[in-house]
């Protein structure tokens, strides 16, 4: 049976800080990315984040959350 995965609360997610890049940032596409909390928890891993979902709702919350620690978020439209 599937279990729903919250992401809003991520902080003990195991993942990897990025190694030294002589300053750029590895970049991570979150696609379907709900209310952004994977997306907010690999911003604050270093990774510079591009969010993705098809819900404006879901966006709203994420922007309204996370929008200025710096993740980009992006409403997708298949219309």
């Amino acid at each position: 049976i599937y279990q729903q995965r919250r992401w809003d609360n991520m902080s003990s997610v195991g993942v990897t800080e990025p190694g030294a890049s002589g300053g750029l940032r590895p970049r991570a596409l979150d696609l379907g990315c709900g209310t952004g909390g994977l997306s907010a928890l690999l911003h604050r891993k270093g990774f510079a984040v591009t969010a993705v979902d098809g819900s404006r709702t879901a966006i709203e919350k994420a922007r309204a959350a996370f929008g200025e620690a710096g993740v980009e978020f992006e409403t997708l439209s298949f219309a």
